[in-house]
């Protein structure tokens, strides 16, 4: 090791061997020995190790002028989101922030914004449709207590009139059905101008191409059955065609397991002409950048999630760092709204290039924002510490031990045991086993996903065979070649002819079926992170906060891992937590450092 000050830092754990690896490596390409620029590297490094897109270099004059005369650094102005060919890139957001990047998190954000930017246009629809927005939007039922301005109304006519919509809002609040009246409005208006067509004699009439798509598996299969729920709530002459094959993205785009490119990119465009993607705050810098890559020019685009989740696993937070600028309305596209649905929607007094692609919907139909996990769930976004008051949809227990933990989990998944002994079939299974989830922060240590999933092993599964009946069993490693992939859920069943199989729900809710000796990493998963729950829905969802009396787990605490932790639940959660540890933890924000937001220009 070249630096000694650098291995000083290692030994106290702020940086990893791949940090000091990186900055030796850049300093030599750098020509340059400076220590405080090796430092800096270092630092740079171990940003990007969690999760941050870049390194905030406002403070440090000296170190900006000394980074801007290296012949690897490209010093650019974030507006302008210029080519840079060097390793790394210094982008001047602004007199006060100044940035540092590796090369391509710096494309990729960029390209973001330029992808979505050239996007936000209106699309030149007639709105002959708008009386079928009257007959599946009803004033009196969709309206915003708030505001009586119906905003699923304004998403739709957005998404019906623009290329580029973002469609955000907390649970509950009808995002999916929005999406399904969307998709049934536009689907009628394009058999008319189909209709319209033939009697011209033009014989080009196709269907338009339409993908959903979610990040997981697992978040892929809720959005197919929200949508046939959904469909089912619709006038029966306007179900017919609307699509309920939800993808992963990683099926969207064909990724490969064997560092080839994916099936579909810039050079080789999905075939679509509407790409609805669901839960964007689970999705990374890497994945949105190439999805948009995929995507062709001509595509509208409908983003939907809610901002205020835990931010991907991987670099970036692409949705919160979208629905932070200003959003709103410009004067032109707010008085187009007004006339249209006679709405009273007051313009942002200063636009960029995004406004008008947002809509967020403020009325949740599961909650009240006064009582239940409604109004914890709303405490948790304010900021605000609960009173820990037990009631009807959630349950406080602020003094527990892994013993009480395992005996509530017991509780939890009775009826999903009770399947594992009946008759019941794959699907069965497979649903009981959705009905409940133990969530917690911590990978290991005490109340971490690997001791709760030990303890209640050692309960079920005395022998400590590797597999046995009922295993609840989650990927850990995607396999491109099995189409399984990072979080997906499945059961391990003997078979009758006493091997173990594992059976998962694909994307369609239909059951795969797997030998469990063939199955790429996995892991039990009676408990789970918080971050593997993301996308996914239960009744029951039990969720353990462990004392914030170490560093590590304070790091892991924060007000967006509650709120996604308790979100998860649709009728009840039991929170192992003390007021200390849940103060400590809604106080502490999320935090990821990225510029793209400073990508956005104004609106010229």
């Amino acid at each position: 090791m070249k630096y000694g000050f650098l291995k000083q830092r290692l030994d106290q754990g702020d940086l990893t061997h791949l940090d000091v690896y990186f900055a030796e490596f850049m300093a030599e390409l750098s020509a340059t020995d400076d220590a405080q620029l090796v430092n800096v590297l270092a630092n740079l490094a171990h940003a990007q190790s969690q999760q941050h897109s870049c390194l905030d270099m406002s403070s440090r004059t000296d170190l900006i002028a000394k980074l801007a005369s290296l012949e690897t650094v490209t010093t650019v102005i974030a507006s302008e989101r210029s080519i840079a060919n060097t390793p790394l890139v210094l982008v001047k957001a602004s007199d006060d922030l100044v940035l540092l990047y590796l090369q391509r998190y710096y494309q990729y954000e960029a390209e973001i914004v330029r992808q979505l930017a050239a996007r936000n246009l209106k699309t030149g629809t007639s709105t002959a449709f708008l009386p079928m927005l009257d007959e599946l939007f009803t004033a009196s039922v969709e309206a915003d207590i708030e505001t009586t301005t119906d905003w699923q109304k304004v998403a739709a006519f957005q998404a019906l009139t623009r290329q580029l919509t973002i469609i955000t809002g907390g649970p509950g609040t009808g995002k999916t059905s929005t999406v399904v009246k969307i998709l049934a409005a536009y689907l009628s208006h394009s058999n008319e101008e189909n209709a319209k067509q033939n009697s011209n004699n033009v014989n080009d009439t196709k269907q338009p191409k339409i993908r959903l798509a979610a990040p997981t598996g697992k978040a892929a299969s809720r959005l197919a059955q929200s949508i046939e729920g959904a469909i089912n709530q619709l006038p029966e002459s306007l179900r017919a065609g609307i699509p309920t094959d939800v993808s992963t993205l990683h099926r969207l785009i064909g990724t490969r397991g064997d560092g080839r490119p994916n099936r579909h990119h810039r050079g080789n465009p999905l075939n679509v002409d509407l790409l609805i993607l669901d839960e964007v705050s689970m999705i990374d810098v890497v994945m949105f950048n190439n999805v948009l890559q995929a995507l062709p020019p001509h595509a509208s685009l409908i983003l939907l999630g809610d901002p205020k989740q835990l931010p991907s696993v991987d670099n970036g937070s692409v949705l919160s760092d979208l629905c932070a600028i200003q959003t709103g309305y410009s004067q032109d596209e707010s008085s187009r709204i007004n006339k249209a649905l006679a709405t009273n929607i007051t313009p942002v007094n200063k636009p960029n290039e995004l406004s008008n692609a947002y809509c967020e919907l403020k009325r949740s139909y599961r909650f009240s924002d006064i009582e239940g996990i409604g109004a914890l769930a709303k405490s948790v976004r304010l900021g605000e510490i609960p009173d820990q008051q037990s009631n009807d949809q959630i349950h406080f227990v602020t003094a527990f031990s892994e013993a009480t933990i395992i005996t509530s989990m017991l509780d939890g998944y009775a009826s999903y045991l009770s399947c594992l002994t009946d008759s019941s079939n794959h699907q069965q299974i497979l649903t009981a086993f959705d009905r409940y989830q133990m969530l917690t922060p911590m990978r290991e240590g005490d109340f971490s996903v690997h001791a709760l999933n030990q303890l209640i092993m050692d309960k079920l599964n005395p022998s400590g065979s590797l597999f046995y009946h009922g295993k609840p069993i989650i990927i850990s490693r995607n396999d491109y070649n099995l189409k399984l992939f990072n979080g997906d859920v499945g059961i391990c069943l003997k078979s009758d002819d006493d091997n173990y199989v594992v059976i998962f729900k694909d994307e369609g809710d239909n059951v795969k079926t797997y030998l469990a000796s063939r199955l790429p990493a996995h892991e039990a998963c009676y408990a789970m992170t918080v971050h593997k729950s993301q996308g996914s829905e239960f009744n029951h969802v039990g969720v353990v906060i462990p004392p914030s009396d170490q560093r590590q787990r304070e790091e892991l605490l924060s007000r967006e891992l509650i709120y996604t932790a308790i979100t998860r639940a649709k009728s009840f959660v039991t929170l192992f937590s003390t007021k200390k540890s849940l103060a400590t933890a809604i106080e502490r924000r999320n935090h990821r450092l990225t510029g793209l937001a400073e990508f956005i220009k104004p609106q010229v």
